[in-house]
């Protein structure tokens, strides 16, 4: 029965931990903000305007653009973690390529709900990496 029981406590334990809530966009934007960020929020529509050579491929609900000097990070914010992956996979020579030309040693990738491309620093500030 203590066994049973410690399996228990140990598998809600992890399915706990595993669970995370989605990161919304205008919480990025008030941490960077408060570093001294400019920051920038389109929604959906606004975005597949702005950034056309993106393949939209995933629902998504807002994308984030923040800048400070020459540091940026650019961020869409999708549904859930398995479309973050998506859209990264669909698109990483494209975020690779525009990180290239104005972020120096750009990071592509993702966390949570979260597609990106920024400079390291950015991405910490915004709190997108473990």
């Amino acid at each position: 029965m203590k066994k049973l029981f410690t399996t228990l406590m140990c598998t809600a334990a992890i399915a706990l931990t595993g669970c995370s809530s989605k990161v919304k966009a205008a919480d990025t934007q008030k941490k960077m903000e408060k570093q001294g960020y400019t920051v920038t929020i389109y929604n959906s529509d606004q975005a597949k305007l702005a950034y056309a050579t993106f393949n939209f491929n995933v629902e998504f609900e807002e994308t984030l653009y923040a800048k400070k000097d020459k540091d940026k990070l650019f961020a869409v914010y999708c549904k859930n973690k398995a479309d973050a992956e998506s859209f990264v996979k669909e698109n990483v020579a494209l975020l690779s390529a525009a990180g290239e030309l104005v972020i120096e040693d750009p990071r592509v990738g993702n966390y949570n709900n979260v597609a990106y491309v920024g400079s390291e620093t950015s991405i910490g500030y915004a709190g997108l990496k473990i």
